[in-house]
């Protein structure tokens, strides 16, 4: 509305390049009679809103974005909520440790998709498993963590969420400064989630050092790396010895994000850096 208004007073030109010789660069002032009665025929679809309680505001606006716009789902979420899962997930998408480690881009920051790569990654410390990617759930996900503080089913570890998210952090910092594995093998979508599950979903008691770990894990992702290269045809013998790399490869094509596959990634890891 702003935007109309302002042009409407001449305040604001059309792009140069609008695509349209008789109306490029120009202002409200300077269109024909007839271009003028176009545009203040022009109807707007308006939704009035005669109570503002609860969510009612953002379900309309919800709405209409999903009718009207080709927005992301993460830029709706964006609209719709704005609580605590929310909050957390875009404030941890803005810190420059993402962007180091090549695991976000400016690209990827415009449409909002850093942060919902973020969100899945946080939602395995929050809910303790995996999951296949859905949409629907991380939907339900943001509603359930949107108040937990009003939610009498939900009983969320602040201290206990930070503290791993913090400790997963850092182990991740000290892997790259091994060895840069993470830089070079976590950042494509499928890599990043199964290494950081592997880091959330075991104590740390459970883990050796982070230098010993990003040695074993860049290992493996070099012995995956070779059966993608070779296009999963490399020697007989080879494959064999390197079974797990082998299960990994396989579990990252075609539907790499549906749950049995990202538990066979990670099965596949856990065994090969583990033990």
């Amino acid at each position: 509305m702003e935007t109309i208004l302002n042009f409407a007073k001449s305040k604001i030109a059309l792009d140069p390049a609008y695509g349209d010789i008789n109306l490029n660069g120009k202002r409200f002032r300077d269109l024909t009679t007839e271009d003028k009665k176009k545009f203040w025929d022009y109807t707007l679809v308006v939704d009035f809103i005669e109570t503002v309680e609860g969510s009612n505001i953002e379900e309309v606006f919800d709405r209409v974005n999903r009718n009207s716009r080709n927005l992301q789902p993460q830029e709706l979420r964006h609209a719709r909520y704005n609580g605590w899962f929310i909050k957390e997930a875009e404030a941890e998408s803005e810190a420059d440790f993402w962007a180091n480690l090549k695991i976000t881009s400016t690209a990827k920051d415009k449409r909002m998709k850093s942060t919902q790569t973020i969100s899945e990654l946080l939602l395995i410390i929050l809910e303790k498993k995996i999951v296949g990617f859905s949409q629907e759930y991380l939907d339900q996900m943001y509603a359930k963590y949107d108040s937990p503080e009003d939610s009498e089913d939900l009983d969320l570890d602040e201290d206990e969420y930070f503290d791993k998210k913090r400790f997963v952090k850092d182990y991740f910092q000290k892997m790259e400064e091994a060895n840069g594995s993470i830089s070079f093998h976590a950042k494509t979508a499928n890599n990043l989630y199964t290494i950081w599950a592997t880091l959330s979903l075991n104590a740390p008691n459970q883990l050796p050092a982070p230098e010993a770990l990003a040695d074993r894990y860049l290992a493996f992702m070099e012995q995956v790396k070779k059966i993608i290269d070779s296009g999963g045809s490399a020697d007989g013998a080879y494959l064999s010895e390197n079974a797990e790399a082998f299960n990994y490869y396989a579990n990252s094509k075609g539907a790499s994000t549906d749950l049995p596959q990202r538990a066979a990634r990670l099965e596949a890891l856990t065994k090969a850096i583990l033990g």
